[in-house]
C-alpha cells in the first residue's frame, strides 16, 4: 500500500487511493502507469499554522508523498523482570531508586505493562524512609496508571512537597478520587500553603466538582492580604463551582485596579448572563491585559457577544484581541469581515497574521461568494504596495490554499520583490499553478539565469544563497511541470555536490530534468541520475533528498534499465529517508517487480542502568 505524506514537513496523511486521484486514476499502478505531474495542483496544501516561506510543499514533495513507516522500539524482556527483583529483594537505596524510575519508564514510553509490580511499588513507597525511592515509586504508580495506589499517593501528598504534588495530585483529580477532595479543602485554609499547591487544589477541586468549596473560594478571593496566584486560582475555581458567588466578587473586583480586573475576568468564566455583560465591558478595558484575557474568555463562552466589539478589536494594540477579533470573524463570515480579514494579513505580528490568513481559507472553503471576494482582494493586495511584505506573502497563501490558478503574471514582478518571503511565495505559487503562457514562460526562465549568476558571486551572505536557492526549487519544478527543457544545461549543473543554494535545490532540479524527459530514457541523463542515487557511502555521500528525487526522475523518464539500482535502493536504504518506498513506488510505475512494502526498524532501547548479568544482545544496547 502506498501511503501519502512527507519525510520532513509537508505532505498529508492519505491513503493510496486518494493518491492515485491525485493522477486522475484509480486502477493500480501494476495495472496502468500513473501519469506524471503536470497542470494544476488539485492535492490538499498542507500549510503549519505559521507558514514559514522555506517550509512550503513543493510538487515533488506531494505528487506522490510517502509516509516512513514507524520505527519499532523494545527493550530486552530480561530487563522489567529485573526491576521487579530488584525492589522486592535488594537492600540497596540506589538499586531501589533506579529499579522504580525504570519502571516507571516501562510505563510511560509504552514498552510494557508493569501491573504485576504495583503491589511492591506501593509497599516501598509506604515503607522507605527515603524521600528519593518514595518519589521514584510513586512516579511509577502515576504512570502505570494504578488507581488502587490513590490512598497511598494521597498520604504521600500530604507531607510532600509541590514537585511531588505536580505529579501525583492531576492523576489523582483525573482518577476522580474522592477522598483527596477534603484535603484540597483543607490547604485553602492555610495561609502558609504556596501559591502551587493552591493552584492544584483549586484544579483538582474543579475536576471533582465540589461545590461544597465556593464558600471558602470566594473567602479567599476577597482577602486582599492573600498573595495574586492565590486569588487567581481561587477566582478560576469559584467561576465554575460557585457561579453566583463569582458574580458578585467580580463586580466589585471590576471597577478596582488592573489586578483586580484580572482576577474579575476569571471569576467571570461561566455562562451566566451577568457574566457577559461584565466581560463586554472588560473588553474594552485600557489595559491591554485585562482587555485580552476578557476577550479570550468571551469568546470562549459566548462568541457572539463580541461581534459588536469588531470594529475596534480588529485594530486593537494589543496582539491577542487582534487574533481573537479574526477567529469571531470565521465564526459569522461576511463580505465586510472577509475585507477585514484581508487588512490583517497585512498585521505586524506575524500569528495575526497568520490566523487571519486561516479563517480566509475556512470562509472560502464554506462559501463560494465569499472565495470569490478573498480571490479578488489577495490578488489586489499581491498588486498593491511592494513594501507591504507581510500582506502580500499571506495572501499568496491564501490564493495557493484556496486553488485560484490565474496569478502566475502578477506574480512575475514579486520574484524580485527584495524580501525572501514574498520572493520564494510567489515562485511557489507560480509552480503550483503552472503557466504556458509565452510571457510567463520567458520571464521565469531569466529568473533562473539570474538567480543561478547571483549565487556563483554571492560569498559572504548564506541567507541570501539559501533564500534564492529555495525560490529556484520552486521554479525549477514549474520547468519540470511545463517540460521545458532549455535549462537542462543549468539544471545539470546541480549534479555536483559543490552546486551551491542547498540539498532542496538540488533535489528539484533532479525532479525536474527526469520530467522534463518524461518517457524518455536517455543514457548520458539515466547514467547521471543512477549515480546520485548510488552515492550513499563514503566520506561525503549525496544527500537522501537529491537521491530521492534522482529516484522519481529515473520513474517519470520510464528507466525500466535501471531496476538494479532501483532494487538496491529498495534494499539499503533507511525507510526513515523514503528512498525506498520511492523506489517500490517507481517499481510498480514501470511494471517491474511488485517489492513489498519497506518496514520500520527495530531499535533497542538502551540507557538502563541496570542490566542483566549476562551482556544483552548488541541491538538491544544503542539508544536511538
Amino acid at each position: 500500500m502506498i501511503l501519502c505524506s512527507n519525510r520532513n514537513r509537508f505532505a498529508p496523511l492519505l491513503a493510496a487511493g486518494i493518491c492515485l486521484l491525485l493522477f486522475g486514476g484509480s486502477v493500480p499502478a501494476q495495472e496502468a502507469a500513473i501519469p506524471a505531474p503536470s497542470g494544476n495542483y488539485e492535492g490538499d496544501l498542507p500549510i503549519p499554522h505559521i507558514a514559514r516561506f522555506r517550509k512550503l510543499p513543493g510538487r515533488m514533495d506531494l505528487q506522490p508523498a510517502f509516509v516512513a513507516p514507524p520505527e519499532i522500539r523494545r527493550i530486552d524482556p530480561r530487563l522489567q523482570p529485573l526491576f521487579d527483583r530488584t525492589l522486592r529483594e535488594s537492600g540497596d537505596p540506589e538499586f531501589l531508586e533506579i529499579a522504580a524510575l525504570s519502571l516507571a519508564r516501562i510505563a510511560r514510553e509504552k514498552h510494557g505493562d508493569i501491573a504485576s509490580s504495583v503491589d511492591v511499588l506501593t509497599q516501598t513507597m509506604t515503607s522507605s524512609q527515603d524521600l528519593r525511592i518514595r518519589q521514584a515509586c510513586a512516579l511509577a504508580l502515576i504512570q502505570s496508571e494504578s488507581i488502587s495506589s490513590a490512598p497511598q499517593l494521597l498520604d504521600f501528598t500530604a507531607k510532600a512537597d509541590d514537585s511531588i504534588r505536580l505529579v501525583i495530585e492531576p492523576s489523582l483529580a483525573r482518577w476522580k478520587f474522592k477522598p483527596a477532595a477534603e484535603v484540597w479543602m483543607g490547604r485553602l485554609s492555610n495561609r502558609l500553603e504556596s501559591s502551587s499547591g493552591i493552584r492544584l487544589a483549586c484544579e483538582g477541586l474543579i475536576t471533582l466538582e465540589s461545590v461544597e468549596a465556593a464558600e471558602v473560594l470566594q473567602r479567599e478571593l476577597d482577602d486582599r492580604s492573600n498573595p495574586f496566584p492565590r486569588r487567581m486560582a481561587s477566582a478560576a475555581a469559584l467561576a465554575r463551582l460557585g457561579p453566583q458567588r463569582a458574580l458578585t466578587s467580580a463586580s466589585a473586583l471590576s471597577t478596582g485596579p488592573v489586578s483586580d480586573r484580572l482576577l474579575a475576568v476569571a471569576a467571570s468564566a461561566n455562562q451566566q448572563a451577568e457574566s457577559t455583560q461584565l466581560l463586554s465591558r472588560l473588553c474594552i478595558d485600557e489595559s491591554q491585559a485585562v482587555a485580552s484575557a476578557a476577550w479570550l474568555t468571551l469568546f470562549d463562552q459566548n462568541a457572539d457577544a463580541l461581534k459588536p466589539l469588531l470594529e475596534t478589536g480588529r485594530k486593537h494594540s494589543d496582539a491577542v484581541v487582534r487574533m481573537t477579533s479574526a477567529r469571531v470573524m470565521n465564526r459569522f463570515p461576511t463580505p465586510e469581515y472577509c475585507t477585514w480579514l484581508n487588512e490583517l494579513l497585512s498585521d505586524a505580528h506575524i500569528e495575526v497574521r497568520n490566523v487571519a490568513r486561516q479563517m480566509l481559507v475556512l470562509n472560502a472553503a464554506a462559501d463560494e461568494t465569499l472565495r470569490l471576494q478573498i480571490i479578488d482582494q489577495a490578488a489586489t493586495k499581491i498588486s498593491g504596495n511592494p513594501a507591504d511584505w507581510q500582506g502580500i506573502e499571506q495572501a499568496l497563501l491564501v490564493l495557493g490554499q484556496v486553488r485560484s490558478a490565474r496569478h502566475s503574471l502578477a506574480c512575475l514582478p514579486l520574484l524580485t520583490n527584495g524580501r525572501a518571503e514574498v520572493e520564494v511565495t510567489a515562485a511557489w505559487l507560480m509552480h503550483l499553478y503552472p503557466d504556458p503562457n509565452a510571457e510567463c514562460r520567458l520571464a521565469v526562465l531569466k529568473q533562473i539565469e539570474d538567480r543561478e549568476a547571483l549565487l556563483k558571486t554571492v560569498d559572504d551572505d548564506p541567507d541570501m544563497v539559501l533564500n534564492a536557492g529555495f525560490q529556484l526549487a520552486h521554479l525549477f519544478q514549474l520547468c519540470g511541470l511545463l517540460r521545458e527543457r532549455s535549462q537542462l544545461q543549468l539544471l545539470s549543473e546541480n549534479y555536483s555536490k559543490t552546486c551551491r543554494g542547498g540539498e532542496v535545490k538540488r533535489a528539484a532540479a533532479m525532479w525536474a530534468i527526469g520530467l522534463s524527459h518524461e518517457n524518455e530514457p536517455l543514457p548520458e541523463i539515466v547514467g547521471q541520475l543512477e549515480s546520485r542515487v548510488r552515492d550513499r557511502t563514503g566520506p561525503n555521500p549525496e544527500r537522501e533528498v537529491v537521491r530521492r528525487m534522482s529516484v522519481m526522475a529515473l520513474g517519470w523518464m520510464n528507466s525500466s534499465s535501471s531496476e538494479e539500482t532501483l532494487k538496491d535502493s529498495w534494499k539499503m536504504d533507511p525507510p526513515v529517508a523514503l528512498i525506498p518506498q520511492s523506489a517500490r513506488w517507481v517499481m510498480l510505475r514501470l511494471g517491474l517487480e511488485e517489492l513489498p512494502e519497506p518496514k520500520g526498524d527495530t531499535v533497542g532501547v538502551g540507557g538502563w542502568k541496570l542490566l542483566p548479568a549476562e551482556p544483552l544482545p548488541a541491538e538491544l544496547l544503542l539508544s536511538p
